[in-house]
């Protein structure tokens, strides 16, 4: 398992990652499977995990791989230009919010 902030294919997911082995009904093959779970955070959100197999009869890995689309409440900062005010000052005051979904309103 890799993901897409891996710098290179050799940085593998190893944490949550289970491989399984199941005899097939000829006796002389197994099937492998591999599962990996994890809890979703807002850092997941649009990234992409890979699955990479690789056998002795393949000439090269075959691979395949999900976007992520992680839905989390509001993170919301507010902003204010001047940092200080005197009376009198104009000032403005900025929301900034990020979420998935996206933030519909402001109030």
């Amino acid at each position: 398992w890799v993901d897409d902030s891996a710098v290179s294919v050799d940085q593998h997911i190893n944490n949550g990652a289970v491989v399984t082995t199941e005899p097939m009904d000829d006796g002389k093959r197994v099937t492998v499977i591999s599962r990996l779970s994890f809890t979703p955070r807002r850092t997941h959100n649009n990234r992409t995990v890979t699955c990479i197999t690789s056998n002795q009869a393949l000439s090269s890995p075959l691979q395949a791989s999900i976007s992520l689309h992680v839905q989390f409440p509001p993170e919301v900062r507010l902003s204010q230009r001047p940092r200080d005010l005197m009376e009198g000052d104009d000032a403005t005051f900025v929301c900034h919010a990020d979420a998935n979904p996206q933030i519909m309103t402001y109030k």
